[in-house]
């Protein structure tokens, strides 16, 4: 049976037996040729392109589902773009989850710190660059809540590990890690 997503193991660079595994579509970023799912990948960032990624991550979904990967869902926290800012395709994407479960959209922030570059960094740059920076908007309200992550991307992992820690901070329970796009061409651990 064909999958609808491909998933991959992040590790973190200081703790040895802390590992996530991080869902999404398979992406490729080659050069300056870009096929349609790339380039809206590229454009969710500044629009609202939810309505192209919604079929993708519905089937992904299902799919998780359907292996029993993808549980109960409390919360949803969305990943702050480069910027600081979120991406306004994860916000609508994260709203239409809700719409349909019973749970809420939170986001995290990204506190004082360097822009979040990502291009050309191994992961103990990118990792650098986010350890300690992200809180939360609102605080949770209850222990214990089941979070998936979004984000746009996976390229080293280093966002996702960092949204880990303060999920475990707010003493939540972060289940799932979801992104639009994991890009296969990066140099892992700084190799």
């Amino acid at each position: 049976m064909a999958k609808d997503y491909v998933s991959e193991e992040v590790h973190h660079p200081h703790e040895l037996n802390t590992k996530i595994v991080v869902y999404g579509s398979q992406w490729y970023k080659r050069g300056d040729m870009l096929d349609m799912y790339s380039q809206k990948l590229l454009t969710s960032k500044r629009t609202d392109e939810s309505s192209y990624f919604l079929p993708y991550i519905e089937k992904m979904f299902e799919r998780l589902r359907v292996e029993r990967k993808l549980g109960e869902v409390d919360v949803i926290a969305i990943v702050p773009n480069s910027t600081g800012g979120h991406s306004p395709t994860l916000l609508a994407i994260g709203n239409w989850f809700a719409s349909k479960h019973p749970c809420r959209v939170v986001k995290i922030i990204k506190g004082a710190g360097p822009r979040l570059n990502k291009n050309n960094q191994g992961f103990l740059d990118r990792w650098n660059k986010v350890d300690g920076k992200f809180n939360l908007e609102q605080p949770l309200v209850k222990k214990g809540l089941r979070v998936m992550v979004l984000d746009d991307q996976k390229t080293t992992g280093a966002t996702f590990l960092e949204s880990r820690r303060l999920m475990i901070k707010e003493e939540a329970n972060p289940l799932f890690y979801i992104c639009l796009g994991i890009n296969r061409n990066v140099v892992l651990m700084g190799e």
